[in-house]
């Protein structure tokens, strides 16, 4: 069932969504992320910046910040990872 919005009412309808997730993702202490594959950027939950001890402030969306903020000795395995999670 498609919901029925009005344009001056998706604002509002995106923003509950947003909540709905970060409260979900709360009480399963699990994170989400997407990679806008055009810009090479990542985005991150708020409750996956938690997991990752990401302050919101400061990250770039550099996928490259996101390497550097993981152990060395998993950096390796993350960049064979991601290309294969798209």
């Amino acid at each position: 069932m498609l919901l029925k919005i009005k344009p001056k009412e998706y604002g509002k309808k995106l923003k509950e969504i947003k909540e709905n997730i970060n409260y979900s993702q709360q009480l399963s202490e699990t994170g989400s992320w997407t990679f806008d594959i055009n810009k090479n950027e990542i985005y991150f939950t708020e409750q996956a910046n938690k997991i990752l001890g990401i302050n919101a402030d400061e990250f770039s969306g550099d996928i490259e910040y996101l390497y550097s903020s993981v152990h060395p000795d998993d950096q390796d395995r993350l960049r064979s990872f991601l290309p294969s999670a798209l």
